[in-house]
């Protein structure tokens, strides 16, 4: 029989690690919200504080698919492509998209309190994305 050369116990630790951050943000979403007594906001909804903050992220956005289209052109003609790399382009991109939002709101925001939920959220995905590469490399 072939082998897909997986671990037997990849895809329970890999569930298990994201039912604990998906735990662990509900958890501290939920504490710091209590805490700084800010307002509930739609889940999956763009909350753009102003103009400046969607132009960002958009042209965040735009900038990282560029670069993983530039990258899948120059590993075309690779013939040892580097597969790490295209996870690192993901972590910094997440990173920056969130870092970014935390300074204009922190910045711009009608209510100041937001970035430190902010960067609260961007520390636990940080550490989440931290223990993800270290599991897989």
């Amino acid at each position: 029989m072939h082998s897909s050369g997986l671990d037997s116990m990849f895809w329970p630790k890999l569930i298990a690690i994201l039912l604990a951050y998906l735990i662990l943000h509900l958890l501290l979403n939920k504490a710091m919200r209590n805490w700084l007594h800010l307002e509930r906001k739609k889940f999956f909804s763009y909350n753009f504080v102003n103009d400046v903050h969607k132009k960002g992220e958009w042209l965040i956005r735009i900038t990282f698919v560029c670069i993983y289209i530039l990258m899948f052109f120059l590993s075309i003609s690779d013939p040892t492509p580097n597969l790490l790399l295209p996870s690192i382009i993901l972590i910094f991109s997440i990173i920056s998209t969130d870092l970014f939002r935390a300074v204009i709101e922190w910045k711009y925001s009608s209510n100041p309190k937001d970035y430190i939920l902010t960067f609260s959220q961007l520390g636990l995905n940080i550490v989440f994305l931290f223990i993800v590469y270290n599991w897989f490399v």
